[in-house]
């Protein structure tokens, strides 16, 4: 006999249903399978220089992957580019990083990882930076922040108050575009990392790998339900159709048997002697 419609116009729901629910994980794996390719690069182009350096540049790659990651989980078409290490990219670009919606530059970033407060904030306030946000440590922002906002306490005719304002208006500790942002990031752990960038690339990479498997096991239980329960559904509806059962009854429970009839008075006594 022929395997009825139903089951398998529910494996097909449930094929889509699995295929959707990862496909957007799987993008975000080969996000980071990218960005190991970008490190690979930087340790490469970076190998001679101290750690504090390495650290500043490996931040700009790190805040761009946590970017890109969100955004893809989120569906949006926003990506972060470090621009050293774009299509004809720069070293010394005055931007760090571009956010790109769509082949369309919709805003730009400066990163700084330093340790000092004092020359965190006046490194940021430089004037070729004007309309950037400005991305420091997760642990410096709210120092530097501070700091920049008693500068703007004193008269606005000072030095350099313009180019506070703007540095305390687009400080940050995240790139932010719309509802998607990157991950915040201490400098201790900034320089952890790049103490073996490629530990935290593939450490990057199986995380990425094991949140897409996590997924595909997830939704792999859901359609296992899915399919068991339009099998269900099946049986339930022939039996009725059989007229075994009627569709308020619960499957459990079994259909009712017809009463037994009723015994009549037994013969006298002694009739058979």
């Amino acid at each position: 006999m022929s395997r009825t419609v139903l089951p398998g116009a529910a494996d097909q729901a449930a094929w889509t249903v699995a295929d959707a629910a990862t496909r957007r994980l799987a993008e975000a794996t080969v996000e980071t399978l990218r960005t190991r390719k970008t490190v690979e690069r930087l340790v490469y182009r970076y190998v001679n220089i101290g750690n504090a350096q390495r650290a500043g540049h490996l931040f700009e790659v790190q805040h761009a992957l946590s970017f890109n990651q969100n955004a893809i989980r989120a569906g949006a078409s926003v990506r972060a580019v470090v621009t050293e290490w774009a299509e004809g990219g720069s070293q010394t670009a005055p931007a760090d990083v571009w956010l790109v919606d769509r082949g369309r530059l919709v805003g730009r970033a400066q990163a700084k990882l330093m340790d000092s407060v004092p020359k965190t904030a006046h490194q940021v306030a430089q004037p070729h930076y004007e309309g950037m946000a400005r991305l420091v440590a997760g642990d410096r922002v709210a120092a530097v922040d501070s700091l920049l906002e008693r500068r703007l306490t004193m008269s606005p005719e000072g030095v350099r108050f313009a180019e506070y304002a703007d540095a305390h208006a687009h400080l940050g500790d995240r790139l932010t575009y719309g509802n998607v942002t990157s991950d915040p990031i201490d400098l201790a752990d900034a320089h952890r990392s790049a103490l073996d960038p490629m530990r935290w690339a593939r450490g990057e990479t199986v995380r990425a790998a094991g949140r897409e498997a996590a997924a595909a096991a997830g939704t792999a239980a859901a359609v296992g339900g899915l399919v068991a329960g339009a099998v269900s559904a099946a049986g339930q509806l022939a039996r009725v159709r059989a007229g075994e059962t009627s569709a308020a009854r619960q499957p459990s429970q079994p259909p009712r048997r017809p009463p037994r009839p009723r015994r009549g008075p037994g013969p006298p006594r002694g009739w058979d002697r």
